[in-house]
């Protein structure tokens, strides 16, 4: 056998291209959709390709394939019958065998499946359009990722189902309805599977009459299978007798026929298309026939002429594609490529889809994490607040008990004038004096206590000034956090302004929040700037009631007229030794000064009570 023969069909059905063929007659003989079929029923369908393909038996036997299998997959049938057709085309048949075998093998797989589709209750198709519109659905299937073998379910692309209902009402010369068809088809459907695309080509040709609907089938069936190019009437000259004939011509990539008429039953003959085939143009000249060129050939030419140079330029443009059909290496036909195309369009567009759906699911984390963030942050501000609120209120308690501390106070030092005036009578009681000095002593008690208790209180202060200062410390590194977020988030919002025009509103409503919390932190500093300055004004008042302590101690040694005086100013004297101060009581920004009077009235109303 000669090897260049051979290396052409040395294949199975994926270089013939059959395997969706194979695939719906497996599918008809699994009734029960479970994607396996008996060994009994795949022999028979093995038998029946060989046979239908005039082709001889083989030893191989299908149940010593996987033998502890019952039923195979679809996978493991092709696996098992592939090496079986692979070796009976190329013992028994040549390259130009291949074309029979292909219709052949059509033919086989239809007659399996045909029941399955044509049986159908409501169906307006015969039989033979049926064929043809499967056929055609074979073409267009969903090719895998090598390009050859259909994917397994055999179904095809919307898009490819649309193209053809365009094409079918082109044919019958009506509008066609975009919206009806999605309509029809719905907006979650986009592969569809023979039964489908067979129900939708008979919606269309509802009420349309048979001769059309046979004419329409199978234009698309000469379009999509068997790949013709152009058909329309063209002018020969003949050979032998020189005269011009008007043929109807059939263009495929492979054969130039010409017929007596359009109903292409008398073929008056044909023109072999080959890789060595030109199309040369021949310059219109007045008395001649007009817009002709010349199909030239290995054997003969032939000059043509047609009706007006539009036709011309489509003949001479459909002529180039079919010999160009012959130059390329898989000698893939015009409609599988332009298919081809199409589908390696879609997988692009599908592709920048995805991308720009993870885009934007990117995009929407980033926000909703920014979100999240501001909320945050959003929190931890009024917790601030709640805290600062906390203190002021804390504050404006000690405030009140101050100034009711402030009164009890006044009120004792009136007390006291009231005691020393007594004491000016009754100088003689020095056990009344006893008892005065004793009571002092408990009004010091108290005074020192007061005073631990002012001390305590500056220390809270300091306490809670530090606290402040940590607090807005930490709110202006959020701010500027804040404000490192929002132009970053500007700058992304900037750059994807064009695609995410719905996203502005977004934007706006940020950086509102933004400007807000910028306020808020600008309030929070003017506040602090203010309870610095309090604090600072508490302080020097602070220092003013201790240089008035000193000045009150001056003056109660000085005062030592009376014996009482003498005694007490001894008494204060030796206390003020032991470094407790008596005299000065402040407590934010509030101050006053114990006199010497304020002991003797105190001591004088003590002994009231008593």
């Amino acid at each position: 056998m000669n090897p260049a023969k051979e290396s052409t069909t040395t294949s199975g059905p994926s270089a013939l291209g059959k395997r969706a063929q194979i695939w719906h007659a497996f599918n008809a003989l699994d009734e029960q959709k479970k994607g396996e079929v008996l060994k009994s029923q795949l022999k028979v369908l093995t038998h029946n390709l060989l046979t239908g393909l005039g082709l001889p038996e083989t030893d191989d036997k299908i149940e010593a394939f996987l033998p502890l299998a019952t039923a195979l997959s679809f996978k493991d049938f092709m696996r098992f019958v592939e090496p079986i057709l692979a070796k009976a085309v190329a013992r028994f048949c040549n390259a130009d065998d291949v074309p029979i075998l292909l219709d052949r093998l059509d033919n086989v797989c239809w007659f399996i499946c045909s029941r399955t589709y044509v049986s159908q209750p409501g169906r307006t198709l015969d039989g033979d359009n049926c064929f043809k519109i499967w056929c055609v659905f074979n073409v267009l299937a969903q090719s895998g990722d090598d390009g050859e073998d259909p994917v397994i379910p055999v179904e095809i692309d919307r898009e490819e189902a649309e193209i053809l209902v365009q094409k079918v009402h082109r044919f019958i010369g009506i509008g066609y309805d975009k919206d009806g068809f999605r309509r029809h088809l719905g907006s979650e459907d986009r592969l569809l599977g023979f039964p489908q695309l067979l129900k939708l080509v008979e919606k269309y040709l509802f009420g349309v009459d048979a001769s059309v609907v046979n004419k329409v089938v199978a234009e698309i069936h000469e379009q999509y299978v068997l790949g013709v190019l152009k058909k329309g009437y063209l002018t020969k000259k003949g050979h032998f007798v020189t005269n011009w004939k008007e043929r109807w011509c059939v263009l495929t990539p492979n054969f130039l026929r010409y017929f007596v008429s359009r109903d292409e039953k008398e073929l008056k003959g044909e023109f072999r298309i080959t890789s060595k085939c030109t199309v040369e143009n021949v310059n219109d000249r007045s008395g001649s026939k007009q817009s002709k060129f010349i199909l030239k050939g290995e054997g003969k030419d032939y000059e043509v002429s047609v009706p007006d140079p539009i036709t011309k330029t489509e003949w001479v443009t459909a002529f180039n594609t079919a010999i160009s059909y012959h130059t390329q290496l898989g000698k893939e036909s015009p409609m599988k490529t332009e298919i081809r195309q199409r589908r390696l369009s879609r997988l692009a567009r599908m592709e920048r889809l995805t991308q720009e759906q993870q885009q934007k699911l990117k995009q929407k984390e980033l926000i909703d994490s920014t979100q999240q963030q501001l909320d945050q942050e959003m929190t931890k501000r009024m917790d601030a607040e709640r805290r600062m609120q906390e203190e002021e209120e804390k504050r404006l308690r000690d405030q009140e008990l101050m100034a009711r501390t402030k009164e009890e106070l006044e009120a004792v030092s009136m007390a006291r004038a009231e005691a020393e005036a007594r004491w000016a009578n009754e100088t003689a009681q020095l056990e009344r004096q006893k008892e005065h000095l004793r009571e002092m002593q408990e009004l010091h008690g108290q005074l020192s206590a007061q005073l631990e208790k002012e001390q305590k209180a500056r220390e809270q202060e300091e306490l809670s000034r530090k606290r402040q200062e940590e607090i807005i410390r930490e709110e202006v590194q959020k701010k500027r956090e804040l404000e490192e977020i929002r132009t970053a988030l500007e700058s992304l919002l900037m750059d994807e302004k064009q695609k995410r025009e719905n996203l502005e509103e977004a934007k706006l409503q940020q950086e509102a929040l933004l400007k807000q919390e910028t306020i808020r932190l600008q309030k929070l500093e003017r506040e602090r700037e203010e309870r610095e300055r309090e604090y600072q004004v508490a302080w020097e008042k602070l220092q003013l009631a201790e240089r008035e302590k000193e000045e009150a101690l001056r003056l109660l040694k000085k005062k030592k007229e009376t014996p009482f005086g003498s005694a007490l100013s001894r008494f204060v004297e030796s206390e003020a030794t032991d470094e407790v101060p008596v005299t000065p009581v402040s407590h934010r920004g509030e101050d006053f000064l114990l006199s010497e009077g304020a002991i003797i009235t105190q001591t004088k109303s003590g002994s009231g009570k008593n």
